[in-house]
């Protein structure tokens, strides 16, 4: 299935000489649509899409206090992006240009935590010998339909700090970086900022602590395993 267009209509394989003329190899059957018509059907699926798009913005918690006005300024300068499974939307170091809510589909969102350990040991009963180590841990963060991301970097004017990757096929509402600093104000950039530091998975102490717990359980578990008696009494 697939769209063309032919100034002089279908020409017969044999007598076709002119440059860019469609021809046919077989019998088939065609459906033809004039171009007003084309175009009348453009313009009608785009306002279906951006009447979707309003209800869709307006029901995320977030931009629910928002005016009217200023969501219908948004999906309008909002362009729609589709993306495969495993298609990277960005990367780590990248520059910053584009805010992005999630439609449909599912992504994730891949960081780099740098944690640190100091280890320590006894030389004699008065001194110890301690050794700090810096290591790299990857921390992924799922997000689904309604989830934002990618403004906080341009706030900022930082580059990305993580890598976003689709998880399945997805549909993604993209605005670019003048746009985005067009329909949001000051007291908007401010509110992001503040709503990102009040998530859990957006605080690097948190998700560091959250790492050396569960490697703390794991090394518990390990060094003093539960016996399958007291596992299922518990």
């Amino acid at each position: 299935f697939f769209f063309f267009q032919a100034e002089d209509g279908i020409r017969d394989f044999c007598l076709s000489r002119g440059l860019g003329d469609v021809y046919k190899r077989q019998e088939l059957n065609l459906i033809i649509i004039w171009r007003e018509d084309f175009f009348l059907s453009i313009q009608q699926y785009s306002i279906r899409e951006k009447d979707e798009n309003f209800e869709f913005v307006k029901n995320i918690p977030y931009f629910s206090a928002f005016t009217d006005k200023k969501i219908q300024y948004l999906i309008t300068a909002c362009i729609t992006k589709s993306f495969i499974k495993d298609e990277r939307i960005y990367d780590i170091g990248e520059q910053a240009e584009t805010f992005y809510i999630l439609k449909k589909g599912s992504i994730r969102r891949e960081l780099v935590l740098e944690i640190e350990n100091t280890n320590r040991w006894p030389l004699d009963k008065n001194r110890w010998k301690m050794k700090v180590v810096h290591r790299a841990v990857d921390y992924n963060i799922p997000m689904g339909p309604g989830d934002f991301f990618g403004e906080e970097e341009m706030i900022k004017s930082t580059k990305r700090k993580e890598r976003v990757i689709v998880q399945e096929p997805s549909m993604v509402l993209c605005l670019n970086r003048n746009k985005f600093f067009e329909v949001f104000e000051k007291d908007d950039l401010a509110a992001f900022l503040n709503h990102r530091a009040g998530l859990k998975y957006d605080r690097q102490k948190t998700l560091v602590e959250e790492v050396m717990q569960e490697e703390a359980r794991v090394r518990m578990l390990v060094t003093f395993p539960i016996s399958p008696s007291k596992r299922t009494s518990e």
